[in-house]
């Protein structure tokens, strides 16, 4: 199978369908991804059914109850891992990520932010 890149709706080197290919057949090349780039999926039993992901998605809400700790790097490069791992619709090098390290620095860009 042939991608023309004049296409709309062509390929956007998501990788989902090597990562879904159960032979292990499909390979997408020269659109800045290559089968290394890929992250395994978990087995069945580790996937959350239905239940469990519509209970995550009913859950998922900006507490703001921060604990006075900061979080360990180790921490922090796992929730960007996560992150770069999740569906996104686009080529994952558009996406980029920001970490504000620092309650004072947060507060400080929050501030920016409101004021404009």
């Amino acid at each position: 199978m042939q991608v023309y890149p004049e296409s709309m709706f062509g390929c956007i080197a998501c990788g989902h369908c090597m990562m879904v290919c159960a032979t292990d057949s499909v390979r997408v090349t020269g659109r800045g991804i290559s089968p290394s780039d890929l992250v395994p999926l978990p087995p069945l039993e580790e996937r959350a059914d239905g239940k469990a992901l519509a209970a995550l998605m009913k859950a998922r809400r900006s507490v703001r109850h921060f604990k006075e700790e900061e979080p360990t790097s180790k921490l922090l490069q796992r929730i960007v891992a996560m992150a770069a791992s999740g569906p996104m619709g686009i080529p994952p090098w558009d996406v980029g990520c920001v970490v504000i390290l620092g309650r004072e620095r947060v507060q400080a860009l929050a501030g920016e932010i409101v004021t404009g």
